[in-house]
């Protein structure tokens, strides 16, 4: 109380309080109080005061008289000493004793001696703040004096509020952590400098020492929130708990939405590389689930990354789920604080190719013709280096081509009858019905549109049409007669005159009189020519040609004339009897030898009769 009256007799102009010198006199006013034979009292909750001021031990420079409620609360615990002074002492006195303020906030000393006594305040009770000015210097008068009250106040320590929010709606966080250290790195409190946020999201430190500077830094947050690790600094004051508040950013979220490319529905299995500006991986679970960046589309056809920092993440598919072409166009966005950012990658479906193979003219399937399939580069798609053979059906399936890719089909080997078809057909695989195109061949591929939209099968088909090989026949009959010559011998050859077949072109009629040779190109134009007749009849030399067609028999007919017979008898001109080994020479009119088996065989003409 003194000491306030003093503040403000200084701020008044008033000097001599900060006088080694200076010393008062108060007195209680109170009726209650009179009588009392009390030399000394240090705190008194009577409301009538006279205060007199002395620059020395002579009358009072000042004299007031205070009329002061007091409403502060008694404070219990403090320490306080009390030295006499005298001429023979020091300047601090001669200690008489230290006491503990009471319930009441106050100490009672009694039967002291007339003299200047000093007062001072060792330690303040817990909460409360040690004034080190609090050493006042009393003059007790003896006799003429009741008592003297000196008092004193404490303030409160400072306490420092941290509060915990979320920085966009203000919800306070509970359970994050803080380092809470002085201007000198002291870690304040008994937990390590660490304290954590209360339900409230505050953590409320007291009994701080005005004047400290603390330093408060969050060191851990929640999950789904951005560490602030920015400290705040701040000086405490007494009496007054000082806050500062520090608001957390919710984490972003990102989501990759896988469709198909036709259906828009979902699309599970789909695996992606996640990755965030400097290239580094995005783990799951806010780093607690370590996944390389790799993540997998659900059966919603998402992943869910929730959490994020703030930061721009870039998402590339890396391996499609079955059944579908890999997007790998990478795509990027940036997460803002309470963010889901939604990518989308379509999944064109993987198609199937159809090369149907029928006979020319029919839409009959020609089973096992060999094709080789090529990409456009001409790399061979799927196993056996790229060589497919048609089924019963004359079908070839080709499943899980990517839309969009050339694919180039040539016929490599047919079946016995039927011409190689060389000419090679390119297609476009398509996305879905009706948009295939086809390119870049002689021959145009043609193209189905009969599959569903969306279905592996969108209607890609190739048609290779397969010419029959044909046949030529020879026929040789007795002239005149339908009556086959079996035994002659003909010689075919083709346009360019070489020989046909793997005989040196040499061909033989059967018992039927009937050469049938297959497998012959349409187109061909055969000549056969009788080189060698039969038995008994006459050489028909005569070559004759014909065209192959496709599918179909060319018969050429030959007719042959019997042969003539020369009979020699001889005979006993006598007897008549048969005469053997009679030789005879025999000429043509021309007077060359004739021979025998119709000239085949030769005798010089000479011939001898038999038994």
């Amino acid at each position: 109380m003194a000491e306030k009256v003093l503040e403000s007799l200084v701020a008044q102009g008033f000097s001599c309080s900060n006088c080694p010198k200076f010393h008062y006199k108060l007195y209680s006013l109170s009726p209650d109080c009179k009588g009392a034979k009390e030399r000394a009292r240090l705190w008194k909750t009577s409301a009538h005061y006279q205060m007199e001021l002395f620059c020395s031990t002579g009358e009072p420079t000042y004299a007031f008289e205070l009329s002061i409620t007091k409403s502060d609360k008694p404070l219990q615990g403090a320490w306080f000493r009390m030295s006499y002074l005298n001429s023979l002492t020091s300047m601090d006195g001669t200690t008489i004793g230290e006491w503990a303020t009471d319930e009441n906030g106050q100490i009672e000393v009694r039967n002291l001696d007339e003299g200047t006594y000093v007062i001072s305040e060792l330690s303040a009770p817990q909460g409360y703040v040690l004034n080190p000015a609090n050493t006042r210097t009393v003059y007790l008068a003896g006799d003429q004096q009741d008592f003297v009250t000196v008092t004193y106040g404490n303030q409160h320590m400072g306490a420092l509020l941290i509060q915990k929010k979320d920085a966009l709606t203000g919800e306070p966080l509970a359970n994050v952590e803080f380092s809470v250290v002085d201007s000198d790195g002291s870690v304040v409190g008994n937990g390590n400098g660490r304290f954590t946020t209360d339900y409230a999201g505050t953590i409320t430190i007291a009994n701080l020492e005005p004047g400290k500077t603390v330093i408060v830094k969050e060191t851990r947050t929640v999950p789904g929130y951005i560490l602030d690790d920015t400290a705040q600094t701040i000086k405490i004051k007494a009496n007054e708990t000082m806050t500062v508040e520090f608001r957390n950013q919710p984490k972003g979220g990102l989501v990759v939405l896988k469709l198909d490319s036709v259906t828009h529905q979902p699309i599970a299995g789909a695996a992606f590389k996640i990755t965030n500006t400097a290239g580094e991986y995005v783990p799951d679970n806010e780093g607690r689930t370590s996944t390389n960046g790799i993540y997998y589309t659900d059966s919603y056809g998402e992943i869910r990354l929730l959490n994020l920092m703030l930061d721009s993440y870039t998402a590339v598919e890396v391996s499609p789920a079955p059944g579908y072409a890999v997007n790998g166009t990478p795509q990027t966005t940036k997460i803002g604080p309470a963010d889901t950012q939604t990518l989308t990658f379509l999944n064109d479906p993987l198609q199937t190719l159809v090369l149907q193979k029928y006979i020319s003219g029919t839409r009959k399937g020609l089973a096992g013709v060999t094709f080789l399939i090529t990409d456009g580069a001409g790399t061979p798609i799927g196993g056996g280096n790229g060589e497919y053979v048609t089924d019963a059906n004359g079908r070839i399936t080709i499943t899980g081509l990517t839309p969009g890719m050339t694919v180039v089909a040539r016929e490599v080997r047919t079946v016995r009858g039927y011409v190689l078809n060389t000419q090679p057909q390119t297609i476009i695989i398509g996305k879905a019905s009706g948009q295939t195109t086809v390119s870049g061949c002689t021959t145009t591929a043609t193209v189905a549109s009969s599959a569903a939209s969306g279905s592996s099968d969108s209607g890609n088909e190739i048609v290779f049409y397969d010419d029959p090989l044909g046949t030529l026949v020879v026929e040789k009959f007795v002239e005149g007669t339908s009556t086959p010559i079996p035994n002659v011998r003909f010689l075919i050859t083709g346009s360019s005159g070489g020989a046909v077949g793997n005989t040196n072109g040499e061909y033989t009629t059967d018992a039927n009189g009937r050469i049938e040779i297959k497998d012959l190109e349409p187109g061909l134009v055969v000549t056969a020519k009788e080189i060698r007749a039969a038995d008994g009849f006459v050489l028909d030399s005569t070559p004759k040609s014909i065209e192959i067609k496709s599918g179909d028999t060319q018969v050429l007919t030959f007719y042959n004339t019997p042969t003539g017979s020369l009979r020699i008898i001889k005979r006993d001109r006598v007897t008549g009897a048969l005469l053997q080994n009679a030789e005879f020479e025999v000429r043509f009119a021309s007077g060359g030898f004739v021979g025998n088996n119709g000239g085949t065989t030769t005798s010089n003409g000479v011939y001898t009769t038999n038994e």
